[in-house]
């Protein structure tokens, strides 16, 4: 709301002063406005790659990496604007005179345009910086609510403040004919209005936003399918790692029928790493520019998903990861100096890439041509895991470089040595929160000498979950009935058999996961604990169940984020049997001999 407001407040102000100034004074003022705009758009890419360039690593001046992509929209616009005033005003001294209705009028159609101009600037630059995908009540660009999970799409929202739409389309035109350049931000760029949004979709919304160009290198990019003609693209939407093929869809919320795959090869170095010492990226921070034979239409896609290296440190191995449920980002595994990402793209028939961006650098491929062509998605998988992809090598065991044996995987082979699945209603994994810490969306109460979590979701830092505190101001379990019990199943990747993830990974991440008794009696997931480096993460609604997995606000797991955990609740009538576990219709796994609910 605060963006919508800011954006018309701008408009009517500006219409309102050069109505009262006359046709003539405002209608230099917006052809100011418009040269200003243009040289902005101009200069944009190069001062903000020069903000970053200039940007400390830490301490004073760091901030320059988080708002350069705004600063440098907004600060050239703002000095070129002041600068053509001045001259102008040196030049053209008098006002020029016309009738009342052709000055207030035309005096306020130019202001109005004026104010689209500079508030639509002003609230793209807004939207480049690091405020969260909600920035100022403005998300132009979210996830997919229909069947293609995972896929970013435009909201259908109409509070927007559309002056940054109305600017980016009327800049993008004039790039490729009034104010024609040899690089057209209509080319580069296409669909500029939602790049701010979608540079803000990152991991709980405090990942970078921003690379350094020195950050990250290209190795090269392959193809799966036919370039020229196209194929079906349904075919091409599989992989080894999921039974079902992947379902996507554009900006547009439209879903390409035909086309092919291509998959960028890129190397993120030290620089790219998060404060926990991980690269952490999503589908949001990556965009491909591609334009058609003719070169006279542009679009910018987002992949479907990332190759890059599984979730044991030990071994170097590589798996493809779809882009198919909300807030799903993948992180580099160990602490690995470099981390290798295969980005893969879905591009419609008829369309060539033109440049990859990564966090806001752009990776040009212009003159470069596809290293592999893969008929089918399963040449590409064979690829994979043989490990002859561009810097995806060596696939095998970590060598000791001292002994010059293998290193051996951590015990149990697991990053936690936890149950899969317990009956235990206390919050386990040496948790424990202290009262008065929860703050106020968990409802607690007194249960005997400690308390417990009634309802509600809250995050915490590891740090503060972990002492040791008095018995009587320690939250240490969950509030259940007599005749309940409280169901605990792990679903990290890191803790479970290639298998269960393989098949938990072809589930609907749309459909609620479910434990199934021995009577045919479903029990749907009513909350999550899920860990990190970082966070701990606590969700319990009975009132309000798991509606799927990829849910907006349930963490992801995957096989490359060992440090990760997401452990689900299932609140169970005390005393049956539970034999399965489901997502949605499909069997996810099978107790044998069945689970007794008997509560520890």
């Amino acid at each position: 709301m605060f963006m919508l407001l800011l954006g018309l407040g701008l408009v009517a102000l500006s219409a309102y002063l050069w109505l009262t100034r006359g046709f003539f004074s405002s209608l230099i003022h917006l052809l100011c406005v418009i040269a200003a705009g243009a040289i902005a758009f101009g200069v944009w890419e190069p001062v903000s790659y020069l903000l970053l360039s200039v940007a400390p690593e830490r301490g004073f001046g760091s901030f320059l990496s988080d708002v350069a992509w705004a600063v440098g929209l907004g600060l050239p616009f703002a000095i070129a604007l002041t600068l053509l005033r001045l001259a102008v005003d040196s030049l053209l001294p008098a006002n020029a005179q016309c009738s009342n209705v052709a000055d207030y009028v035309g005096g306020g159609i130019c202001g109005a345009l004026s104010g689209v101009i500079c508030g639509g600037i002003l609230v793209l630059s807004l939207g480049f910086l690091r405020l969260g995908p909600d920035a100022g009540g403005y998300q132009l660009v979210n996830y997919s609510s229909g069947s293609a999970r995972g896929s970013l799409e435009r909201t259908a929202n109409k509070l927007i403040p559309w002056v940054d739409q109305l600017t980016a389309k009327a800049y993008s035109t004039m790039s490729e004919t009034t104010l024609r350049t040899g690089t057209p931000l209509a080319r580069w760029h296409p669909d500029f209005a939602a790049l701010p949004s979608t540079m803000r979709i990152t991991y709980e919304g405090k990942s970078r936003t921003t690379l350094k160009k020195e950050a990250i290198s290209f190795l090269g990019w392959y193809t799966v399918g036919d370039t020229q003609r196209g194929e079906k693209l349904s075919d091409l939407l599989t992989d080894s790692w999921a039974e079902r093929p992947q379902e996507i869809a554009d900006l547009k919320g439209e879903k390409p029928l035909s086309g092919y795959l291509a998959g960028f090869i890129t190397k993120l170095g030290p620089k790219a790493k998060e404060k926990t010492g991980q690269v952490v990226i999503g589908a949001g921070q990556v965009r491909l520019a591609c334009e058609n034979s003719e070169g006279d239409e542009s679009i910018a896609l987002h992949p479907i998903a990332v190759v890059t290296n599984v979730d044991d440190p030990t071994r170097i191995a590589y798996a493809r990861f779809r882009f198919d449920s909300d807030n799903f980002f993948v992180a580099s595994v160990g602490g690995s100096a470099e981390a290798t990402f295969g980005f893969e793209f879905a591009i419609p028939t008829g369309f060539k890439p033109v440049a990859l961006y990564v966090k806001g650098v752009r990776l040009d491929l212009e003159g470069t041509t596809a290293g592999a062509a893969f008929p089918s998605p399963d040449d590409r998988d064979q690829a994979i895991t043989g490990g002859v992809m561009p810097g995806m090598g060596g696939v095998g065991p970590i060598i000791d470089p001292n002994t010059g044996q293998p290193v051996p995987p951590p015990p149990g082979g697991t990053t936690f040595r936890e149950q899969a699945v317990t009956v235990q209603n206390g919050l386990g994994f040496g948790l424990t929160i202290q009262k008065g810490t929860e703050g106020a969306s968990l409802t607690v109460a007194e249960e005997g000498k400690s308390w417990a979590i009634v309802d509600g979701e809250a995050k915490f830092d590891p740090q503060r979950v972990g002492r040791v505190v008095d018995r009587k101001l320690q939250i240490n379990k969950f509030s259940l009935t007599d005749d309940t019990v409280l169901v605990k199943v792990v679903i990290s990747p890191a803790q479970r058999t290639d298998e269960f993830t393989k098949a938990l990974d072809s589930a609907e991440k749309n459909k609620p996961p479910s434990l199934i008794d021995n009577n045919g009696t479903r029990y749907d997931a009513v909350g999550f604990i899920y860990r990190d480096l970082s966070l701990v993460h606590i969700r319990f609604t009975k009132g309000n169940p798991l509606r799927g997995l990829g849910e907006s606000g349930v963490p992801t797991v995957s096989r490359n984020t060992p440090e990760r955990s997401l452990t689900l609740l299932f609140v169970v009538s005390r005393g049956v049997e539970i034999s399965e576990f489901r997502v949605g219709d499909k069997l996810i796994e099978t107790y044998a001999p069945t689970i007794k609910t008997i509560q520890r």
